[in-house]
């Protein structure tokens, strides 16, 4: 036989291999093609809806608000009031003992309003409800303006809550007042210390966006 024969049938051989792997590779990359083109379109439909990916600048995050009411609490320079971040992510500003209000009253005292415009301003500075809740002290009260300790500890937060609102020019539908009387003390009455501990009113600022 003659060298050519099989060296022809080489050459054919490996055409058809050659050809193979051509085809091969063009199989694999039209897949492709087409995922990048769909991607292309989904990418241009994204970008014609703005709405889908535009970012909410009125998120004030927990943290920047209990960092934000401890500052005033020391810029203020007052003592017992204590600021908390709740395992519900709400911070919890307590004004403790008779620095808002003298005993069995419900007057705000003066020295503590710069406080409470400062808090104002932290409370504008988002859009979440708040919730101003009192407690008393067990002392009996039994005057005309209030009966009970029930209404004295819910005409406290209410006075709280209406210098927030007025002086912060705050929408009053966010506030919730709640009057909680003597009893959920924080520590027992059994000395003028705890007792006063227990004459507080509360601050809540809470993770639910008002939609009013």
């Amino acid at each position: 036989m003659h060298w050519s024969v099989p060296w022809s049938d080489l050459m054919m051989v490996m055409f058809v291999f050659f050809a193979i792997l051509f085809y091969c590779k063009k199989a694999e990359s039209e897949p492709q093609e087409k995922v990048v083109t769909e991607y292309r379109a989904a990418s241009m439909e994204l970008y014609e809806e703005p709405f889908l990916t535009e970012p909410d600048f009125n998120f004030v995050s927990p943290r920047k608000i209990y960092q934000s009411s401890k500052m005033v609490v020391k810029e203020t320079d007052l003592d017992n009031v204590e600021v908390v971040l709740q395992d519900d992510q709400s911070v919890k500003v307590s004004v403790l003992g008779p620095m808002l209000f003298d005993l069995g009253k419900a007057e705000l005292r003066p020295e503590t309003k710069n406080f409470l415009n400062a808090m104002a301003e932290v409370i504008k500075q988002n859009s979440y409800e708040i919730q101003v809740v009192g407690h008393t002290d067990d002392y009996p009260v039994s005057t005309e303006l209030f009966p009970s300790n029930w209404e004295l500890s819910a005409v406290r937060a209410t006075k709280v809550a209406r210098y927030l609102i007025e002086h912060g020019n705050l929408q009053p539908g966010r506030f919730t007042v709640i009057g909680h009387s003597k009893y959920r003390p924080r520590r027992p009455n059994t000395s003028n210390d705890s007792k006063a501990l227990n004459r507080r009113v509360e601050i809540i600022i809470t993770r639910n966006e008002f939609r009013g």
